[in-house]
């Protein structure tokens, strides 16, 4: 029947821009007549809720209004210094239904906190830009944002004075902004990051400015870090060893090899280099399809490392050629394949004879002192006889003893054999025999090759020459039994003498086992004949009467034929130097023994003589 009434018709409050979220502004009240009608107290036409009505003309927007008439703030009240008041209306309604609702207008004054001018500068202190190394020059690296330039200019500036000749630091069209632009070509493997200090000032000073309000931190000086991205800008390139100029540089790999060589002996290496970083700089091997001479060389090549070995036995090939040739491919590993880098080579391998090894010989040093010195003593080689040296082993020297048998240095500090071979620079790159030693060593006195080996030390040269003709077969297999066979015949009978006891114990476990696995057979078959009943014999036939079991191929009528009386028969058998004769017997009969019808007592029956000698069977 009534509207709910507020306690007042007017209500005024204040409030400040930056209240929080929930802070209360201002509390109204509204009673509803019906709760003093007796018959409508305590039912829904006596109870009051609160609401704000969606109003454009007003602020309800920032607050909300509890159950209890609260007014609180719900967002952040505006700024603007221009807006001072901010009207609200509150609705009241009942909760019959058949609603009534009442409104006020409440005033709400807005003060602002004071506000300072703000300072130009850069919107942040750090900027972070990852860039490609094959960005374009002049190219935009990062813009930085510039407040509260107002009607001024602005003049960037690079702080770091080293990296101004790489980066340039720019203004956009407005000159209201920096802009960071690329110098000079970036490269990941020189500098893969630049941390570059810009500051900024307003060019002039207009005396007439505007009072710009502060809202944002700002920063003259900040800092843009530079992440330099890798890219694959850069191949692999073979790295050649030193040979000798003739007439031009030789770009190619030479390697030599024993001609009776065994499978996995390192013949050389290959190697390449990539100035790029990660899997860009990665570089993997490969031999080039199609590219072997002849096809299907006895050589493979590391994919990881560029090293080449023999993949067949040589001494057991036929009709090898001397000479094998393949092209060596090093290729990279980038991200993106369409990116992949390679870089192609030739690889000139010579098989070795004895007849190409030269000796170097060196006194009082280790094998493994030489080792190390390895490369300058290939160069010496190479810079006195103007060819390519190869270096195939480095030994304990050897000799022959008075028995013409070749023996090994062994002292404390022995001397060491080099030993080495040469090679033509020009093609076919074939080796040298060393009957040429005399012209590629003249004089004999090897003066230059000592001078030249003099410049250490720790070298001295006793002399040069070639392999002895009982070693030239079997210096380079010392791991083959025929080394100690030529050495020492006597151990070829130890080694015969061995293989018969070894046969031998051999052929005694074979017996043993055999006759181990028969008597278990026999075993096995004597418990299984057990499995059977034992065989019983049990009186002859009926039929065969009084007649003999085994006729001796006499005729042995059926049951039911008669038995014709056959008069006296002769039951003499005659045999080689035998006579048998049947005596004593009646006529009609066909046996003068039955055996199966003898008495148990052979005192019953006489003794009848047969014509047979004692001792004699005949059958």
């Amino acid at each position: 029947e009534f509207a709910p009434e507020f306690a007042s018709q007017t209500y005024n409050a204040s409030a400040f821009d930056l209240d929080p979220y929930g802070k209360i502004v201002l509390n109204v009240s509204a009673a509803d007549a019906d709760r003093l009608n007796p018959y409508s107290a305590n039912t829904p036409n006596a109870l009051v809720s609160y609401s704000l009505p969606s109003d454009a003309l007003t602020y309800n927007r920032y607050f909300q209004i509890t159950p209890t008439g609260n007014l609180t703030v719900i967002q952040p009240l505006p700024s603007e210094t221009n807006i001072i008041a901010l009207p609200v209306r509150i609705r009241a309604c009942d909760l019959s239904w058949n609603q009534k609702c009442s409104e006020i207008r409440v005033n709400i004054a807005l003060s602002h906190h004071e506000t300072q001018a703000g300072q130009l500068g850069f919107l942040q202190p750090v900027y972070y830009k990852e860039v490609s190394e094959n960005l374009d020059l002049n190219e935009v690296i990062v813009t930085m944002d510039v407040e509260y330039q107002e009607e001024n200019r602005i003049v960037c500036n690079i702080e770091d004075l080293d990296l101004s000749n790489k980066f340039s630091i720019i203004t956009d069209n407005l000159q209201k902004n920096c802009k960071l632009t690329l110098l000079h070509q970036l490269d990941y493997s020189v500098q893969s990051r630049y941390n570059v200090t810009v500051s900024v000032r307003p060019d002039t000073i207009n005396n007439r400015r505007k009072r710009q309000i502060y809202v944002y931190n700002t920063h003259q000086l900040a800092t843009v870090i530079i992440q330099v991205k890798d890219e694959n800008n850069n191949g692999p390139r073979f790295i050649y060893p030193l040979y000798p100029v003739n007439p031009n540089v030789l770009r190619m790999y030479f390697g030599a090899v024993a001609n009776d060589s065994r499978p996995d002996k390192q013949v050389l290496e290959v190697q390449a280099t990539d100035l790029d970083l990660g899997t860009n700089g990665l570089v993997t091997y490969s031999i080039k399809d199609a590219s072997e001479s002849p096809a299907n060389t006895p050589f493979s090549l590391s994919s990881d490392d560029g090293i080449v070995t023999t993949k067949r036995d040589l001494s057991a090939e036929l009709n090898k050629p001397v000479q094998y040739r393949f092209r060596a491919v090093a290729s990279d590993n980038p991200v993106r394949f369409t990116e992949k880098q390679s870089d192609e080579t030739n690889v000139i391998i010579n098989l070795i004879r004895p007849f190409n090894r030269f000796v170097l010989v060196f006194k009082d040093k280790n094998p493994e002192d030489l080792l190390p010195k390895r490369e300058f003593i290939r160069q010496v080689l190479q810079n006195v006889t103007k060819h390519v040296a190869i270096i195939e082993t480095i030994e304990r020297k050897r000799y022959l003893n008075d028995l013409q048998n070749v023996q090994t240095d062994d002292d404390d500090v022995p001397d060491a054999d080099v030993y080495f071979v040469l090679q033509e620079t020009v093609e076919p790159y074939h080796l040298i025999n060393n009957t040429r030693q005399d012209e590629l060593f003249p004089g004999g006195d090897l003066g230059d090759l000592k001078n030249k080996i003099g410049g250490d030390p720790s070298l001295d040269v006793i002399t040069i020459r070639k392999p002895f003709d009982s070693e030239a077969s079997r210096i380079f297999q010392l791991s083959k039994s025929y080394v100690w066979w030529l050495d020492d015949p006597w151990a070829a009978l130890v080694a015969l003498a061995a293989i018969s006891i070894l046969l031998c114990l051999v052929g005694l476990i074979v017996i043993i086992f055999t006759h181990s696995r028969y008597m278990r057979y026999v075993g096995e078959y004597e418990t299984h004949l057990r499995a059977f009943d034992q065989p019983e014999f049990v009186e002859p036939p009926s039929f065969l009467r009084e007649y003999e079991t085994q006729s001796l191929n006499m005729y042995v009528p059926a049951p039911d034929e008669a038995v014709h009386d056959l008069g006296e028969i002769n039951m003499t058998f005659e045999g080689e130097n035998v006579t048998a004769e049947h005596i004593g017997g009646d006529q009609g009969i066909t046996s003068a023994v039955n055996p199966i019808y003898q008495e148990d007592d052979p005192q019953s029956q006489p003794p009848r003589p047969t014509g047979f000698t004692e001792s004699t069977t005949m059958l």
